[in-house]
């Protein structure tokens, strides 16, 4: 795992890789920087009172409830965003360290999109349902978030990539023999979100690694085989 987050991380200044982590990093905060403005607004149009210390509580509401975006669903957003370039990276990445394999038939935009999409569906669902647990388990809740979040992440990266070579039969297939390291990457993908600035580059380098890791598991299979 730390083998292919190395060459993921390293391969970001390359020219093969430099536009696309330009513009997923420029989307990304115009996103974010959006969205924090919208729901501050939104707070204090729809929830201003006449009296200034409701209008003061309200105003910390609204930072809190952005606070609360960013940490539970920065990296379904930020993923959701970087689909539009994820195809780009995972091109990237195989025509630099796997040539031979060929170009891939690739995962259509709208499946990348629909992915991420349904993790911030999911994201939503699962965190709230793990709302008591985080509240009540403290120094467990954050083993179990991002246990959580890893998994929910796993699955996302883990098709994005697949599907470019894979029938969807055989990715689920191959992800239910090789569900602890898929879910090790999704953990580490899920740190790097939590480090400031490289968090959003994240979908970027978790999309390379991911691609690493893929090939890693069918290198092996296939040397299983022999």
């Amino acid at each position: 795992m730390i083998g292919a987050l190395s060459k993921a991380i390293a391969q970001l200044p390359d020219r093969s890789l430099r536009w696309v982590v330009a513009k997923t990093f420029a989307c990304t905060v115009t996103v974010f920087a959006v969205l924090w403005f919208a729901v501050g607004f939104a707070i204090d149009t729809w929830l201003t009172v006449g009296e200034a210390w409701i209008n003061w509580l309200i105003g910390i509401l609204g930072s809190t409830v952005g606070i609360v975006i960013t940490l539970v669903l920065f990296a379904p957003i930020a993923t959701l965003v970087a689909s539009l370039f994820q195809e780009e990276a995972a091109n990237a990445v195989e025509a630099q360290h796997y040539p031979g394999l060929g170009t891939a038939p690739g995962a259509s935009l709208g499946q990348s999109i629909w992915a991420a999409v349904r993790l911030v569906i999911w994201t939503m669902v699962v965190n709230l349902v793990c709302l008591p647990l985080y509240a009540f388990l403290p120094g467990l809740n954050l083993l179990i978030f991002f246990a959580v979040s890893g998994y929910l992440l796993s699955r996302e990266y883990f098709e994005v990539v697949a599907l470019r070579r894979m029938p969807r039969l055989e990715a689920a297939d191959f992800r239910r023999r090789h569900r602890m390291p898929l879910w090790t990457a999704g953990i580490t993908v899920a740190l790097l979100f939590w480090i400031p600035l490289l968090n959003l580059l994240a979908p970027i380098i978790g999309t390379a690694m991911m691609v690493h890791v893929v090939q890693g598991l069918s290198q092996k299979a296939r040397q299983n085989t022999i």
